[in-house]
C-alpha cells in the first residue's frame, strides 16, 4: 500500500515536477550559454549572465507577478461557480443541459467547440470564454463522458481559434508592426486553417468518443460537479425558476463577449468607441461628467477591454446577482465563493508556474542564442521554420513577448515572405498550446480534471501529426502557387 501511494502521489504531481525542472534547468543553462538579443534584427550577443540564489526566487516570483490579472480572474471563476453549484436554480441549469444533450453529445461536440472557436478566432483575449469551462465540463461529467471529452470540449474551442485566428488580435501587436502587416492580410488562408483546424480536431474527437463510451463517477473529476437532483424535487418543481438566473447570467456573458473583441481594429467598427465618448461628454450633472464618474477613467468602451481584471470584477458582480435572486445568506456567498477559491487554486497555480520558462527568457537571454543558432542563414524554409516557431513558444509562452523578441528578425530575414511568417507562428502558437510542456491553457486544463500530461498526448498525437500535415500543405500553396 505504502509503495502503491508512492506511485499514485507521483502520478498526481508529474505535471507539476515537469514543469519545476523545465524551469529548474533553464535557470541552470544561463551559467554556460551567452545571452543575446536583435538590435534592428541583426543579433547582437550579449555574453553570459548567470542566474544566482536570489534569481531563482526572482524567477518564480515573476511567474505569478506579470499574470496576475489573469490569476485573480481565474480564482473568480473559481469563486463564482463555487457560489452557483450551490443555487437550486443554477443546479437545476445544469439538470436540464444534461438532459438537453441526451442522446445529442457529438452534435453538442460540435456546436460548442464552433461557437466558442469562432469567438476566440475574433477576439483579442484567449481566456475570455475560459467562465464557460466549468459549466461544460460538468455538463459532459454528469452525461457520463469521459474526462478527455469533456476537456476536449471545454478547452477545444480555445485550441482551434487559436490556430485559425482570423480577425483576433491575441499578442499581435508586436509582430503586426514589426513585420509591417495588417491582421486582415492573408485571410482567407487563415479561414481554411481555421477550417481545417475545427474539422480534423473534431473528428479525432467524435472517434474517441465512439470508441470510451464508459460512464465515470460524477463527482470524482470535475470539482464544481454538483450532485444528481431529486427527479421529485428541483428538477420538476414550478417553484424554483431557472429563467432569472439564465437571464443574469446571458447579459453578463453577451457584455464579456462584445467587450472583448476589437471592433476598431479588425473590423472598423466605432460604434462603441463613439457612443461611450458622446455619453461621456452629454450625461453631465453641474458639469460633472457622470458616466466617466461612475465607471472610472480607466474603464474603457467595448472593444478596448483587454485586461482581465475587468471581466473578473463583472464575473463577481453577475455571481452576485444570481446570489441575491436565489435568496443566498451573505455569511454563506462569502463562504461558498472562498470555497470555490480553494477548488481552483491548485490548477491555477500550475497556469502560472508554467510561465517558469519565460521568467528564465524575461531575465536571461540565453534562449535567444540558442534559437539563433537554428536559424542558420535563414533562408526561408517551412518546414524548418514551423518547428523552430514551436520550440519558440514552448520556451517563451507569451505571444506578444514572441513578437517582441523575434519580430525585427522575421522582418529582416524574410522579408519576402511576411504574411506567411506571421501565420507560421500563429499556427505554431497553436501545436504549443494544445500540447506544449509550458503550455499555460493544458497545464490549467490536465490539473483541472486530473488528468496525466502522458495520457493527454496519447488521446491528442493524432490530431496534432495531420494538422501538422494539413498546416504544411497549406502554407506550400500560400508561398508558391
Amino acid at each position: 500500500n505504502f509503495f502503491m501511494g508512492g506511485r499514485m502521489m507521483k502520478k498526481k504531481n508529474e505535471k507539476l515536477v515537469m514543469l519545476l525542472i523545465l524551469s529548474l534547468v533553464f535557470t541552470i543553462l544561463t551559467c554556460f550559454v551567452a545571452g543575446g538579443n536583435y538590435n534592428d534584427g541583426i543579433f547582437v550577443s550579449a555574453g553570459i549572465t548567470r542566474a544566482g540564489l536570489y534569481d531563482i526566487f526572482l524567477i518564480i516570483y515573476a511567474c505569478i507577478y506579470y499574470e496576475i490579472p489573469n490569476i485573480f480572474y481565474l480564482l473568480c471563476i473559481g469563486g463564482a461557480y463555487g457560489v452557483l453549484s450551490n443555487t437550486k436554480s443554477y443546479r437545476k441549469l445544469v439538470d436540464k443541459a444534461v438532459h438537453a444533450i441526451k442522446g445529442k453529445e457529438m452534435l453538442a461536440v460540435i456546436i460548442i467547440t464552433l461557437l466558442m472557436s469562432l469567438y476566440v478566432s475574433i477576439s483579442n483575449q484567449l481566456l475570455t470564454v475560459m467562465f464557460l469551462v466549468p459549466f461544460i465540463i460538468t455538463v459532459f461529467i454528469r452525461r457520463g463522458c469521459d474526462r478527455l471529452t469533456a476537456l476536449s470540449t471545454a478547452f477545444g474551442g480555445m485550441f482551434i481559434g487559436t490556430f485559425g485566428t482570423t480577425l483576433g488580435t491575441y499578442g499581435t501587436q508586436y509582430m503586426l508592426t514589426s513585420l509591417g502587416v495588417t491582421i486582415k492580410d492573408g485571410i482567407w488562408y487563415k479561414v481554411i486553417i481555421f477550417l481545417v483546424a475545427f474539422a480534423l480536431y473534431n473528428i479525432f474527437l467524435i472517434l474517441h468518443m465512439r470508441k470510451h463510451k464508459k460512464k465515470y463517477a460524477l463527482t470524482k473529476y470535475d470539482m464544481f460537479t454538483t450532485e444528481k437532483l431529486d427527479e421529485k424535487g428541483t428538477v420538476k418543481s414550478k417553484r424554483q425558476k431557472v429563467w432569472p438566473t439564465v437571464l443574469v447570467l446571458a447579459l453578463g456573458i453577451l457584455i464579456a463577449l462584445l467587450a472583448y473583441i476589437d471592433w476598431e481594429g479588425s473590423f472598423g467598427v466605432t460604434f462603441f468607441s463613439e457612443s461611450y465618448a458622446k455619453m461621456g461628454e452629454k450625461v453631465v450633472i453641474s458639469e460633472v461628467p457622470v458616466i466617466n464618474s461612475l465607471l472610472g477613467s480607466s474603464f474603457a468602451a467595448f472593444g478596448e477591454w483587454s485586461d482581465l481584471l475587468v471581466l473578473a470584477y463583472l464575473l463577481v458582480f453577475v455571481v452576485i446577482i444570481v446570489a441575491l435572486i436565489n435568496k443566498m445568506s451573505i455569511s454563506k456567498f462569502f463562504e461558498e465563493f472562498a470555497n470555490g477559491v480553494k477548488k481552483i487554486s491548485g490548477p491555477t497555480f500550475m497556469y502560472a508556474l508554467a510561465f517558469g520558462t519565460f521568467s528564465v527568457c524575461y531575465f536571461f537571454s540565453w534562449p535567444v542564442t540558442t534559437i539563433n543558432s537554428l536559424f542558420g542563414n535563414g533562408k526561408f524554409n517551412i518546414f524548418t521554420l514551423l518547428l523552430i516557431a514551436i520550440l519558440i513558444a514552448v520556451i517563451f509562452v507569451n505571444k506578444e513577448y514572441i513578437g517582441f523578441i523575434f519580430g525585427s528578425y522575421f522582418a529582416l530575414t524574410y522579408a519576402e515572405h511576411l504574411v506567411p511568417t506571421l501565420i507560421i507562428n500563429q499556427i505554431a502558437y497553436g501545436f504549443f498550446l494544445v500540447a506544449g510542456p509550458t503550455s499555460f491553457l493544458i497545464m490549467f486544463a490536465l490539473t483541472y480534471l486530473d488528468i496525466p500530461y502522458l495520457k493527454w498526448l496519447k488521446h491528442i498525437w493524432k490530431f496534432l501529426l495531420t494538422m501538422f500535415i494539413a498546416s504544411l500543405v497549406i502554407l506550400l500553396l500560400m508561398c508558391y502557387l
